[in-house]
């Protein structure tokens, strides 16, 4: 099972935005976010990705993942709320 998202840093003439702006920034914050509740996330293998790789549970997904996040998640992390 699995989610993808797009990436914030992915600018509109297929280049990314550097790793001072803001966006580059959301990317990252949501990454670590997405560890929390994600077993694994797979990044792009484009040189933009490489720090987002060096952190734990994090992979590198090839060039199909240059575009998006991909998050794969395990149904032992969800637990049913009952009111």
């Amino acid at each position: 099972m699995a989610i993808d998202f797009e990436y914030k840093s992915k600018n509109n003439q297929g280049g990314y935005y550097s790793h001072s702006s803001q966006q580059y920034k959301d990317d990252l914050a949501f990454l670590k976010a997405m560890l929390l509740f994600f077993v694994k996330v797979r990044v792009g293998k484009h040189n933009h990705f490489k720090e987002f790789r060096q952190l734990s549970g994090v992979v590198n997904g090839g060039e199909l993942h240059d575009s998006h996040f991909h998050a794969d998640f395990s149904l032992t992390k969800i637990e049913e709320i009952k009111e």
